[in-house]
Order: C-alpha cells, then structure tokens, then sequence
C-alpha cells in the first residue's frame, strides 16, 4: 500500500514562510513500522516547508492528490481540531469516498467516538498506534472498503450509521520489537531543518500522576524503556545519515530510571559518541551523580516542569515537592554550565492573586535561563478536567494566553494579572539570550555569523570504527 502521513499544518498556513521543525515522532514511529511491513509510506508535513504565499489549503490539497495514497493517516491535538478537521475535509475531497482515512493522536485517543464522526473519517485509531494501523492497512489492503475497521483492536469507527468501538489493545513492553522512527520519504524535502533529524524518544508511560496530565487517564501509562543499544543504534543512525549536531530527548522525564540513564550515558561514551543534547525531567529527579555523567556526555540544557510557586497547588495538582527541592535543583545544574528552563503555569481554579503573583516571583527569583508561562488549560478527562465546572470545559484554547479563567477572578483581572506576567518572563529571557549573545544585538557589531556554542560544551563526536 501506499500510505500517506500527515502532521496538520500551523506555521504553514500563515503563508509568511514560518516553520517549526520538529518531527511529529508518534507518526515517525507509526511510519517505520509500515515501512518494515512492506508499504510505501511518504509524510506529509507542512510545517517544515517555508511556504509563502496566500492558497496554503490549495498547496496540501494538490500535494495528496499528487501522492495518490491507498490511505491517509492524519494525526491532532486538542488545541488544533479546527485544523485537522479541514485537512481531513480536504484529503476526503481529493482522495475521494473509498480510500481510507485514519485519525490517531492525543486528541483521537481522548474522544475517539467524536472524532469518528467527523465527515470523512473512516477510522480512529486511540493509543499507541503502530500495532493497529498496520492491521488497519493489512484489512484494507485485502478486502478494500468492505474491511471492517472496528475489528481492529484499539480502534473506533462509524459503521451504518452506529459507533463501534473495539477494545484498546494490550501495551506493548518490549519496545525493541519496533523500527526506528521514520526520517525519510517526506513530500516536501526541500530545505529541511536539521532540527527535523535531532529528536528522540528513549521511553513511554510515566509513573507520576499529574492532574493536568493526560498520561495518567491513558490505557498506556505504564512506564516501558527502549533498550540502551537500541537507542544508541538510532543516534549512531542519525549521526551518520543525518550528521546531526545535537539531540534532544521527548521522553517526559529523561531521568525516570537512574540505573537505565547511566546505562545509556555509559554506553554512548564507550562507543566514543559525545554528543550535545537537551532534555526534560523534574526537579525531584536531579542528583549529582547523573548531573556529572550528562555533563560529560554534552547536556547542554534541561527542561524543568515546575509549575507553580505554591506549595499548597503543587501538591493539590498531585506534583509535590518543596520550593527548596526546585531551587538546589537548578542551582545543581547550573553550577555545571548546565542552562534551565522553566515551565509555570498559572490560573488554577482555586489560585487568588496572591498565589499567581507567587508563582511569577519565585519563577524569576531562581533566575533561570529561559522562563515561560502558560494559562492553565484542562485537556480533556485530565483529572483537572473533572474540577472544572461544565460551563468552563472547551477543547480549543491557546495555552499561552488566558483564554480561559477557571479561577474566581474577574475575567479582565485575570488576563491582566496574567498579561503582567507574560511581559515580565519576556524581559527576563530577552535580559539572559543578551547577556549570553551581547554582540548579536542592535549596538554592537556582531563577530559571528551564528551566535557561539556555550563553552563548556565539547562537539559531536561519532561512533569508534
């Protein structure tokens, strides 16, 4: 079969040559399994391509109609389903009532019943997606469009009029079993980011039980590792086919495992890789030991998942910790030229302002390299969801802006009080990339074409013959 995988476009539709470069890895993964099972895969990713002009709909239409697919895969979040219900719109329109359309993601894993009765959906994958889209395709492959999809465990669909819903499958534990994700076969590969290539994920599930978290409301929360060879395999891949200059890990908390981390670590550095590399984790997570291991092996910053500055709402959101805990943390890693950035979030159903303003403060007294603040948004049947009174819950919302006040400010004070501190995160990042990159800002004369690498980080090296 030939497939065709598409991520829904943001940047691209803005016709102003903006891109985001980073691979949709879900339908990377889902792409190298049908690859390995014989299909020709190709993905269509819109976001990568610089497009400028004014007929973004026209360009995507005309490029599936080109591929010709026996099946579309599209995948979406909740923030963007206006997005992925005009590209399934539009893929229907082209491809015409036969050829299959499947619909997998966070959103279709939420509320698969609705997303199957969106207009032209054929299928809706919830999950890991890579075991039922390659029974998906295996079904239509043989029997065309008599293939009942609902059959397929982890799969919901339409059929006469009646949503038929299968069981989700059992998650799968030995992650080795599948390919690497796919990093060919794109649509648009002209001018393609490196950054494109520079992405992994080592791990699924979490053991934590965050309330605005979907994780822990999924069938597939159970925490499960990819072996340290097998990831090594694909960084030794990426660097040799992609030449790639760093890395950065997706899993949601890199050091989950220490004995696994050291492992991996371990094994890069005696296969003589070195490579810079970014990643996320918790500030409960940090110790000395890893610190020193990921700064010789290139960590060049860490990503912290704090979110409040409030004792009484970490603990309320299931996160808890001390506000000392967070602070030796990023000291910790910035005494070893590690950067931090921090991820807050305000606007908790029960926060005043007081407690929003604690959060700014404490966020910009640990001083760190790059702050950001989001708006407290629920995704759908999070456990936050459930707090929220019916009349509150929207799908659609814009993370970084108050959209939604679900505290009992006054809507204006609250985008106010919010505004004020977006400004503020805003200065403080401008004040460190200036003081880090003095010469690349208007006054000075810049020495480089490029801002220069941090000091302490060592090159890419590859793999030992």
């Amino acid at each position: 079969m030939r497939v065709l995988l598409i991520d829904p476009p943001v940047a691209f539709l803005e016709g102003r040559g903006h891109t985001r470069h980073m691979l949709p890895l879900g339908l990377g993964l889902v792409g190298g399994v049908l690859r390995e099972e014989g299909h020709e895969v190709r993905m269509l990713l819109p976001d990568s391509r610089p497009y400028k002009g004014n007929d973004p709909w026209g360009e995507i239409a005309r490029a599936i109609e080109l591929e010709r697919p026996d099946l579309v895969g599209i995948t979406g979040m909740t923030p963007n389903i206006p997005t992925m219900v005009r590209l399934i719109h539009e893929a229907r329109r082209v491809v015409g009532p036969d050829i299959p359309i499947v619909v997998g993601g966070q959103h279709a894993t939420t509320w698969a019943e609705s997303t199957a009765m969106i207009e032209g959906v054929t299928a809706v994958v919830s999950g890991e997606g890579e075991e039922p889209l390659k029974l998906l395709c295996a079904g239509f492959a043989e029997s065309g469009p008599r293939f009942d999809p609902s059959t397929v465990a982890g799969v919901t669909a339409l059929i006469n009029g009646e949503i038929q819903k299968a069981p989700p499958p059992c998650a799968d534990t030995d992650l080795d079993r599948f390919p690497w994700s796919l990093r060919e076969g794109f649509v648009w590969d002209e001018l393609l980011h490196p950054l494109l290539f520079e992405s992994i994920i080592t791990l699924r599930g979490c053991p934590y039980k965050c309330s605005y978290c979907a994780i822990p409301m999924s069938d597939f929360r159970k925490t499960r590792y990819r072996s340290s060879d097998h990831v090594i395999g694909e960084i030794e891949y990426l660097l040799e086919n992609h030449n790639i200059g760093h890395l950065q890990y997706y899993d949601p908390v890199f050091n989950l495992n220490k004995r696994r981390t050291h492992a991996l670590l371990n094994g890069l550095e005696e296969r003589g890789i070195r490579i810079p590399f970014m990643c996320q984790t918790r500030a409960d997570r940090v110790d000395n030991e890893t610190l020193d291991l990921m700064t010789r092996q290139g960590c060049r910053q860490i990503y912290l998942g704090i979110e409040s500055g409030h004792e009484d709402t970490l603990r309320r959101i299931r996160k808890p910790m001390s506000l000392d805990t967070i602070r030796g943390a990023a000291r910790k890693i910035q005494d070893r030229g590690i950067e931090v950035a921090g991820y807050f979030m305000v606007g908790f159903p029960w926060e005043t302002e007081t407690e929003i303003n604690q959060t700014i403060e404490f966020a910009l007294e640990l001083d760190l390299d790059r702050v950001s603040l989001h708006s407290t948004t629920p995704l759908p049947r999070t456990e936050l969801w459930s707090w929220v009174p019916e009349e509150k819950r929207q799908w659609i919302e814009d993370f970084m802006r108050p959209k939604l006040n679900l505290t009992s400010l006054p809507d204006s004070d609250y985008a106010a009080i919010f505004e004020q501190g977006r400004i503020r995160f805003e200065r403080h990042n401008r004040s460190k990339t200036e003081a880090r990159f003095p010469s690349h800002w208007p006054g000075s004369q810049p020495d480089a074409a490029t801002p220069p690498a941090p000091s302490n980080l060592p090159p890419p090296t590859k793999p030992k013959n």
